[in-house]
């Protein structure tokens, strides 16, 4: 008797994750709807009460406050790194206009987004000096940066919390072993198989500890996949990215983020789209390195 709730409770446990990671997913990848917690109760087919009491649980956070957190983060993200103007960054991120957004960020952060532009000073982009020379590999990196649309499609993901020590080595070494494991044993790598990491937050701007990575491998074909709960399906939007490709090893791609966001943003003459950086590992053929390099570095413009 006992075995069998156990087993009850595990089933149900794995359920309401699988929720969860549906409605996290909608929060991440579709900021500009409009989103309403009835429609994510109605998307993770619970009823608003039952959601909130399930996502609070499982997350830390009700989804009502994280939609806005999120939704406010990336703003404050686009105003800092973005030459968008307010009425886009307001669209962008599912405000009707420039009003209700002003009056949730001034709430969320204790000032209007003119003033948090002002406060930037010499962090806004743009502005002020450049702090630290380029090396001959950024520089490199940097010039050969290119365009390119990158195609939806469905992943296979491991989500992780933790951006420590300027890196997000530590969770990734705990999602990626067990991501792989897992698709070697449904069957889902080939040689067509991609693998990449997901970046919905921005670190300068979320806590490191609410900051997600998420280890992805891009599925060759849909399926319909029922998996642990550890793990979700879901949908890549892709769309328009420079690229910037990373030589060096992997301790050091602090180095390549930072300087595309401090070097090439301020005079690249683009907007950024709300939307997830991706990291693209064309070499990895599984991960029989530990350490697959090139790295791609995918940054969505406008």
């Amino acid at each position: 008797m006992a075995t069998r709730l156990s087993i009850s409770k595990e089933s149900t446990r794995q359920a309401h994750q699988q929720k969860v990671n549906q409605v996290l997913d909608a929060i991440t990848q579709d900021l500009p709807r409009s989103l309403s917690l009835d429609e994510l109760a109605d998307l993770a087919a619970l009823s608003p009460f039952h959601l909130h009491r399930v996502f609070s649980r499982l997350t830390g956070e009700s989804p009502g406050r994280l939609l806005i957190r999120t939704r406010l983060e990336k703003a404050a993200f686009l105003l800092r790194y973005s030459r968008t103007g307010l009425p886009a960054i307001a669209r962008a991120v599912g405000y009707k206009s420039v009003d209700s957004l002003a009056k949730a960020f001034r709430k969320r952060f204790g000032c209007s987004p003119q003033a948090y532009l002002q406060s930037l000073g010499d962090n806004q982009i743009g502005v002020g000096p450049i702090v630290q020379p380029l090396d001959k590999r950024l520089n490199a990196m940097l010039k050969h940066s290119r365009m390119v649309r990158f195609p939806p499609g469905q992943v296979l993901y491991a989500r992780g919390l933790g951006f420590a020590n300027g890196h997000y080595n530590e969770v990734a070494a705990q999602l990626w072993p067990r991501l792989l494991a897992y698709a070697h044993q449904q069957q889902l790598l080939d040689k067509e198989t991609q693998y990449l990491a997901r970046f919905p937050h921005c670190t300068s701007i979320t806590k490191p500890s609410q900051c997600h990575y998420e280890a992805c491998i891009r599925l060759t074909r849909n399926r319909s996949i029922v998996c642990p709960a550890e793990f979700g399906v879901g949908y890549e939007p892709g769309g328009a990215f420079r690229v910037f490709t990373h030589d060096g090893p992997y301790d050091t791609l602090w180095e390549s983020w930072r300087a595309i966001f401090q070097h090439w943003l301020p005079c690249g003459g683009y907007s950024l789209r709300p939307a997830a950086s991706l990291e693209v590992y064309p070499g990895a053929a599984g991960f029989q390195n530990k350490w697959p390099v090139p790295v791609h570095l995918y940054l969505p413009v406008g």
